[in-house]
């Protein structure tokens, strides 16, 4: 009887085989080289859109705050608004550094000082047609 149990238990081994582990650890390897990638250029991508819109949305509250005040042609104040001018306009901005500029001239609006701007293909300071066609890219 006892021999039949051991008989029995070598047939019966269920489990992985060390080729098959490596087999499966070679596969998750190759996908991760594949995806490790890509991943890191969606995020790349995506933080640069969030810099772009940010930017623009500095602008538009530098419009809101000339509208509000009666400026024409986008003049604002002298040496351009500040994040603390445009307080009252931004609910949040990603990029708080104390040197961002909006300055206008014959109603272009551009933003200086900002993340954006150091995206490659955008000049400094960027105008908004700048920022939306970078942005459409």
């Amino acid at each position: 009887m006892l021999k039949k149990l051991q008989r029995n238990s070598r047939n019966n081994k269920k489990g992985f085989t060390l080729v098959e582990l490596l087999a499966v650890i070679v596969i998750l390897a190759i996908i991760a080289a594949i995806a490790v990638p890509i991943i890191t250029n969606v995020l790349s991508s995506q933080r640069e859109q969030a810099n772009i819109q940010d930017a623009l949305n500095i602008i538009h509250a530098a419009k809101l705050y000339d509208a509000e005040n009666g400026v024409e042609n986008g003049s604002g104040k002298d040496g351009g608004l500040s994040l603390s001018d445009l307080s009252k306009y931004i609910g949040h901005t990603s990029d708080t550094s104390s040197n961002i500029k909006v300055t206008s001239s014959n109603g272009v609006y551009s933003i200086s000082g900002h993340k954006a701007n150091s995206i490659s293909g955008i000049n400094n300071p960027a105008t908004e047609q700048d920022l939306v066609n970078k942005s459409n890219r």
